[in-house]
């Protein structure tokens, strides 16, 4: 598994400013969480999903990691992740 943290560089409420995201080995989304401008949090995993927050139909490659300017991407423990997790969780709640 891996985690990421993504800062969105971007002036568009309706899309996240962080993303957390985690990775199986096949490089596929296992679970994501969106925090928006305003504070919301949404969450994605396999069974579950928020409002606005769904997990990625494509494998996520290791140049699409570093290809996209407005995107800071940071490998993030698996604890940063599940803080993330939990809290994006009792947000929707």
């Amino acid at each position: 598994m891996e985690h990421w943290r993504i800062l969105w560089h971007h002036d568009d409420p309706a899309c996240p400013v962080e993303v957390f995201s985690e990775l199986g080995n096949d490089g596929y989304e296992t679970r994501k969480v969106h925090i928006f401008r305003d504070g919301r949090h949404d969450y994605a995993d396999e069974t579950r999903w928020t409002k606005d927050t769904e997990l990625g139909d494509q494998r996520v490659e290791e140049e699409d990691k570093e290809s996209t300017p407005e995107l800071e991407m940071m490998r993030v423990s698996s604890e940063q992740f599940n803080t993330a997790w939990c809290r994006a969780r009792e947000w929707s709640q």
